[in-house]
């Protein structure tokens, strides 16, 4: 079936919204996860930030703030994130039911940070231990 001008017009609209939001994820990305974001070329990061969105997008996310915080834990966490055993906390709070996307956002923000602020605690921890507490 051939598209119409209009639908093709559209096409090319939407195409180009996308890639005026990836550009834009692309940019906080390399501020607020930089670390990550230079270990990869600039295909690979436009590759992950694309996927992002369409995992975001799949759980219904689609404020630009919403989306940018999603990619951002798949930055911290991982592609798999949402699915993997070691963030089995993330997959709880995306199933959640009559549960706004503010709230679910908030859920998985407040509960990755507390699960940040764990893990450097064990590393100080162990850190103090090999000094032998000094």
């Amino acid at each position: 079936m051939t598209k119409t001008i209009e639908e093709q017009q559209a096409d090319a609209l939407l195409i180009a919204a996308r890639d005026h939001h990836v550009e834009k994820v692309i940019s906080i990305m390399r501020e607020t996860h930089r670390d990550d974001a230079l270990t990869l070329s600039q295909a690979e990061l436009k590759l992950k930030i694309i996927k992002g969105f369409k995992k975001a997008l799949q759980y219904k996310f689609s404020l630009d703030a919403h989306i940018i915080e999603f990619i951002g834990l798949i930055f911290t966490w991982g592609n798999d994130f949402d699915v993997s055993e070691k963030t089995s906390w993330a997959s709880e709070i995306l199933s959640w039911k009559d549960t706004s996307n503010d709230a679910r956002i908030r859920g998985l923000i407040e509960k990755s940070e507390d699960e940040l602020d764990k893990k450097a605690e064990y590393k100080r921890e162990t850190e103090k231990g090999k000094d032998g507490g000094r």
